[in-house]
C-alpha cells in the first residue's frame, strides 16, 4: 500500500503515475510522451502475447475506472495486489493483478480548506544531431559526381546558405505545466464530507499540442447509528486533447517530429510567394510547420463516475454491504487537415469525427464475518456481482470542403 505521502510527485497527467517506482514488480510507462499519453501498468511483467495485459483498476469499489479522469491529489492511497488469492475476488478480470485507489474522506471537525499547486517548464532534453545545410549540400553534391553528373549546388552557393533551417528548432517549444488543487473536508459526529476541485494543463513541446482536464470531487458519509452508515462518492471529469498527428507515420503520413528529422534544410521556414509553406518536391514529405499549424487533432472526454454504498452490521463481526455504482463517459474526436497541407489542398479539406457512448453499471451484495480467536483469526467472505456494459460508437468522414475556417463543423452537411 502506498500513501498519498509517498506518491510519486511531478507532472502526472493519470493517477496510476504516481506509483512509478514505488512499488516492486510494477513497471509504469508511458506509451507516448504527448501531452494526455497513455499510461502502462504491468505486474510482474507482461503475462501474455496476444491477449490484453492490463491491470484492473478500482475506485472506492467502482470497477474499470479511466485512471486519468481523477486527480492524484484526491488520492488517499493506492495499494497493488500481486497474488491470485488477494485478488480472487474479481475473478478472471484479476489475472494481471489489481490496483485499488481509495481516496480521501472528511475528517470530523472544523471545516479546512486547503490549496496545493505547481507550475514548471518543459523542454527538449537533447535534439537529434542532423545535417546543416552545407553538410546535406556536400552530400547532395558527393551522390551526384559519383553517378558522373554535375554537382547539385555551386560553391557560391553553399558559402552564402550558412547553418540552413534546423527544423527541430521550428517545431518545439518550451512548454508551461500547471496543477491546482483546492480542497474542503469537514464534518460532524454522524457526517463528514471532502470536496475536491482541480485544474490541470500541460502544454506539448511540439507546436500547436496541449492537454487540460478540470475534475470536482465529492465523497460524503453519514453514520446515523453505530450499525449503519452510508457512503456516497461521485467523481467529474472533462478532459480536452490537441493531439499530434500521426506520430509513427513515414513519408507523406509523417508526422512532425519524423517530418523535422528528414526534411531538407537547406529550405526556408518562411511562406513563399503564394502565402504557402515551402517543400522540397523531390522528397516525399510534408513540410513540418505545415503539419503542426494546418493539421487539427482533438479530443474531448467527459468521464463521470460514482458509488452508493450501504454498511450494514446486524451482529457483531458480520457486516453486510450493498454498492451500487456507474461510469458514464462520452468523447469525441476530431480531425481535420486543412488546405495548408498539400494532402489537404488536393481534397479541399479532410475532416473525421468519432463519437463514443460508454456506460459501467455495477451492483454488488457482500457479507464478511471476521473473527478472532486468540491468536487465531477467521475471515469469511460471500458476495455476488452484477455488471452491464455499453458501448455505442459513431464515425463520420467527407473532404472537398468549402473552406477551411469552419473546420469539422460542416462535416454533417
Amino acid at each position: 500500500t502506498i500513501g498519498q505521502k509517498e506518491l510519486t510527485q511531478g507532472v502526472n497527467n493519470n493517477a496510476i503515475q504516481a506509483i512509478n517506482g514505488k512499488a516492486a514488480g510494477v513497471y509504469v510507462s508511458q506509451s507516448s510522451s504527448a501531452p494526455g499519453g497513455g499510461v502502462n501498468i504491468r505486474v510482474r511483467g507482461a503475462g501474455s502475447i496476444n491477449s490484453s495485459n492490463d491491470v484492473l483498476i478500482v475506485v472506492d469499489g467502482m470497477t474499470d475506472v479511466n485512471p486519468a479522469s481523477i486527480s492524484q491529489d484526491d488520492i488517499e492511497s493506492i495499494q497493488v495486489l500481486k497474488d491470485a488469492s488477494s485478488a480472487a475476488i474479481y475473478g478472471s478480470r484479476a489475472a494481471n493483478g489489481v490496483v485499488l485507489i481509495t481516496t480521501k474522506k472528511g475528517i470530523a471537525g472544523k471545516t479546512s480548506i486547503t490549496y496545493n499547486g505547481y507550475v514548471g517548464v518543459q523542454q527538449v532534453a537533447k535534439k537529434m544531431d542532423v545535417l546543416s545545410a552545407q553538410e546535406y549540400m556536400q552530400v547532395q553534391n558527393e551522390l551526384s559526381l559519383a553517378q558522373n553528373l554535375p554537382a547539385v549546388f555551386s560553391k557560391t552557393q553553399m558559402d552564402s546558405i550558412g547553418n540552413g533551417t534546423d527544423w527541430q528548432d521550428e517545431i518545439f517549444k518550451t512548454a508551461v505545466a500547471q496543477n491546482h488543487q483546492l480542497s474542503m473536508s469537514g464534518g460532524g459526529k454522524n457526517n463528514k464530507f471532502y470536496v475536491g476541485l482541480n485544474y490541470f494543463n500541460q502544454d506539448g513541446i511540439l507546436l500547436n499540442t496541449n492537454y487540460q482536464k478540470y475534475n470536482a470531487r465529492i465523497n460524503y458519509e453519514i453514520t446515523p447509528s453505530d450499525k449503519f452508515n452510508l457512503l456516497l462518492s461521485v467523481n467529474l471529469s472533462r478532459a480536452k486533447n490537441n493531439q499530434p498527428y500521426n506520430q509513427t507515420g513515414a513519408n507523406e503520413t509523417a508526422g512532425a517530429i519524423n517530418t523535422a528529422l528528414n526534411s531538407d534544410p537547406t529550405g526556408a521556414a518562411s511562406l513563399d510567394d503564394n502565402g504557402r509553406y515551402r517543400f522540397n518536391p523531390l522528397i516525399a514529405l510534408e513540410n513540418p510547420l505545415a503539419i503542426v499549424n494546418g493539421i487539427t487533432q482533438q479530443q474531448v472526454l467527459n468521464s463521470n463516475f460514482g458509488t452508493l454504498m450501504a454498511n450494514y452490521t446486524p451482529v457483531k463481526n458480520l457486516t453486510l454491504t450493498a454498492r451500487l455504482g456507474v461510469d458514464l463517459r462520452n468523447s469525441r474526436s476530431d480531425y481535420y487537415n486543412s488546405r495548408i497541407t498539400q494532402f489537404g489542398l488536393s481534397a479541399g479539406g479532410i475532416a473525421t469525427i468519432t463519437n463514443e457512448e460508454n456506460s459501467h453499471w455495477i451492483m454488488e451484495y457482500l457479507a464478511k464475518y471476521d473473527r478472532n480467536f486468540g491468536e487465531h483469526s477467521l475471515s469469511l467472505l460471500l458476495g455476488t456481482t452484477t455488471e452491464r456494459y455499453d458501448n455505442r460508437p459513431a464515425y463520420a468522414a467527407s473532404q472537398n470542403f468549402l473552406s477551411d475556417i469552419t473546420n469539422t463543423n460542416l462535416l454533417a452537411r
